[in-house]
């Protein structure tokens, strides 16, 4: 295992919290891949899977966002319009059997940016007002 959940990453939100636990196990797997651990095959299902996440867990953070009137809801978005956009691109270039070294450097290198970045700076800033909202 490459990265691993601790507290640190914690929103403090336990549904949030599990979801966000499916990421580490996308990068953890993008690392294998990197090593050479799992097969190509594999590689299209961990991207598809990391479609599946992004979609169902931004919108769960989007419905609660709009739910609530969460202030920094349209800069949120922004973030998660662009990280959707971002993969989808990585994903492609996957199917055009570009770079598959670089490819999987280049996913990895985001996916961690995402963690350390948005999860720990940005989804921790909504963690107040939603358990204000009673949202656990």
């Amino acid at each position: 295992m490459f990265i691993e959940w601790t507290k640190d990453f914690s929103v403090d939100i336990e549904s949030i919290d599990e979801q966000h636990q499916i990421l580490f196990t996308i990068i953890n797997r993008l690392h294998n891949a990197v090593l050479g651990k799992i097969e190509l095959d594999v590689i299209g299902l961990t991207f598809q899977e990391l479609i599946n996440y992004t979609d169902s867990h931004f919108k769960t953070e989007e419905y609660y966002m709009d739910l609530y009137g969460y202030p920094q809801t349209q800069e949120h978005k922004k973030q998660h319009e662009y990280f959707v956009k971002e993969v989808k691109n990585l994903q492609n270039q996957l199917h055009k059997n570009q770079q598959i070294y670089t490819l999987l450097v280049d996913t990895w290198i985001l996916l961690k940016k995402w963690l350390t970045v948005h999860i720990q700076k940005e989804d921790k800033a909504y963690s107040p007002f939603f358990k204000e909202k009673g949202i656990k």
